[in-house]
C-alpha cells in the first residue's frame, strides 16, 4: 500500500503560556500542503524501515531504527490493536527534517492511518488523533487531516471545516539550518493573550478565500525568537518578501519560512529569485480532507 505523508504549515501559532508539565500551551491553525513524503507499507514477517533520501534531506536530522517516529507509530498501533502483524516500510523523504514542516510527524501519522485501514481496525479519526498524541505533539493534527485547530501542547485537535473552496499556493524556503525547538521556546518572552482575535480572523479570511486577508493574518509567536537565534531564518524571510511574496511567515519553530503567492506563475517568479539561497519548493493547500462532505 502506498501512502502520502503531507507536510504542514502553521498559518497561526500562538503561545499561551507554560503548562505544569513544562510544555507550552499553544493555539494554531495547521494547514496541510501537497508536499509529501511517500511511504510503501506492506505485510511482512518482520517490521523493517528503509529510508530513501533522493534530495539529501534526512541525513543527520532524525532518529533511525526503533527511535524513528515511523517505528514508534507501528509499535503504538500493534499495542493498541493487540495485533502482532509486522510490516515492511519504505520511506522516501521529500520533506526537510528539522524545518517546522512536520515531516517526521507526518510520516508517523500516515503509518497510523494506513495501519488502521490495512488491519481493518475501524478506529475513527478523532480517536486515532487522541491515541497518536502519545508519541508526538504534532502528530494528532496530521492524523485528523484537513485544516485543523491545534491546542494544548498539540493533543487537542479539531477540524476547521471551510465552506468555500480554499485554493492557495505557497513557496517554501529553508535556509539549511537545523532549529532546536526547546531553544526557541526558551527564548519566547511574551505570550499571546487567551481569547485573542488571531484565530477568528484567520478562519474568516480562509472562508472568504481572500489571499490578501490571509496574508495579513499570518502569525507565529515563535518567529521573533527564531530570527534572533538563527539570523539565517530572518534572512530567508526577508528574501521571500523582497522576491514578491504577498505574505511571509515561519512554520513551527523553524527553520522553514513560507510565502503566499497569487498563482503558479507568481510562485515561479518568486522561486527564480531565491533558488540559489537554499531549498525552495512550490506547494499548495492539500484539500483532500479539508472540505465538508
Amino acid at each position: 500500500m502506498i501512502a502520502l505523508a503531507n507536510a504542514k504549515v502553521n498559518f497561526t501559532l500562538e503561545v499561551l503560556g507554560v503548562r505544569p508539565d513544562g510544555y507550552h500551551n499553544l493555539k494554531s491553525v495547521v494547514v496541510p500542503v501537497s508536499l509529501a513524503d511517500v511511504l510503501t507499507i506492506e505485510p511482512s514477517e518482520k517490521t523493517t524501515l528503509q529510508i530513501k533520501d533522493p534530495e539529501n534531506l534526512f541525513v543527520g536530522c532524525e532518529a533511525t531504527g526503533e527511535d524513528n517516529l515511523v517505528m514508534k507509530a507501528v509499535r503504538l498501533m500493534q499495542r493498541v490493536s493487540g495485533k502482532k502483524d509486522d510490516v515492511s516500510i519504505i520511506l522516501e523523504k521529500h520533506i526537510p527534517c528539522g524545518g517546522g514542516l512536520g515531516g517526521g510527524s507526518a510520516d508517523a501519522a500516515s503509518v497510523i492511518k494506513t495501519l488502521n485501514k490495512l488491519w481493518n481496525l475501524r478506529i475513527g479519526d478523532q480517536d486515532l488523533a487522541e491515541i497518536s498524541a502519545e508519541i508526538g505533539s504534532d502528530i494528532p493534527s496530521l492524523v485528523l487531516g484537513g485544516i485543523v485547530l491545534m491546542e494544548g501542547r498539540g493533543e487537542k485537535v479539531s477540524r476547521i471545516n471551510i465552506e468555500r473552496k480554499t485554493d492557495l499556493m505557497l513557496v517554501l524556503h529553508n535556509p539549511g539550518v537545523f532549529c532546536s525547538t526547546p531553544k526557541i521556546f526558551s527564548m519566547v518572552k511574551g505570550v499571546s493573550v487567551e481569547g485573542s482575535e488571531v484565530f477568528d480572523k484567520m478562519v474568516s479570511a480562509l472562508e472568504e478565500n481572500d489571499v490578501d486577508k490571509i496574508s495579513k493574518c499570518l502569525n507565529n509567536d515563535l518567529a521573533s525568537a527564531a530570527y534572533k537565534c538563527y539570523p539565517e531564518i530572518a534572512a530567508a524571510a526577508k528574501r521571500l518578501k523582497d522576491a514578491g511574496a504577498i505574505g511571509v511567515s515561519m512554520t513551527g519553530s523553524g527553520s522553514t519560512v513560507f510565502g503566499i503567492v497569487k498563482n503558479e506563475s507568481h510562485a515561479q517568479e518568486v522561486c527564480n529569485k531565491i533558488n540559489a539561497h537554499g531549498w525552495t519548493k512550490i506547494t499548495k493547500l492539500d484539500k483532500r480532507e479539508s472540505m465538508k462532505s
